[in-house]
């Protein structure tokens, strides 16, 4: 019978891990007791989306710095002195909008591309251009004041990296 009932719990020790998945342990707390654990970002707005679209609508100018692989399979690097973004809205306290990026190089233009733009629960901005790419910053890779914008966004596919440190033009 002992042999019998070690089988038995040892089936239902791999039947109560089937469906478990290791990433789920992400969010154990191996620290010290009495220690908050880290949890997963709420699904539901907090109201600083709002916020946060509110402060994107207007005129931004300043610079940019473009990483990206092209279509010969190497990364290339391009500076821009003079990059101007406008975000608008078609009416207040909307989590999204259109906007137009402008690219300048030694005073003339070299890019001008449309986009929509949006916010999302987690405070993620997401840009997605006329011509397909999608550009995301998460909360961790901006910073966003009323005078001041600095972000770092990131292609769908992991295949560009745009950074932008602009200043407010018009409100």
């Amino acid at each position: 019978m002992g042999g019998r009932a070690a089988m038995i719990f040892t089936m239902f020790l791999v039947l109560a891990t089937i469906g478990c998945e290791r990433e789920d342990l992400r969010y154990d707390n191996p620290g010290t007791p009495g220690e908050e654990e880290e949890k997963p970002p709420s699904p539901i707005p907090s109201g600083d989306d709002h916020r946060l679209a509110d402060l994107l609508a207007g005129e931004w100018q300043g610079s940019a710095t473009m990483d990206f692989i092209d279509s010969d399979n190497q990364w290339k690097h391009n500076e821009f002195d003079d990059v101007r973004l406008s975000f608008s809205s078609p009416e207040a306290n909307k989590l999204w909008g259109n906007g137009k990026e402008s690219d300048y190089r030694d005073g003339k233009r070299v890019w001008m591309m449309t986009f929509t733009w949006q916010v999302d629960s987690t405070e993620t901005i997401i840009l997605k251009y006329a011509d397909g790419r999608q550009m995301t910053s998460k909360k961790k890779k901006y910073e966003l004041d009323d005078n001041t914008f600095h972000a770092v966004f990131d292609s769908k596919d992991l295949m560009e990296t745009d950074e932008y440190t602009l200043k407010r033009v018009t409100p």
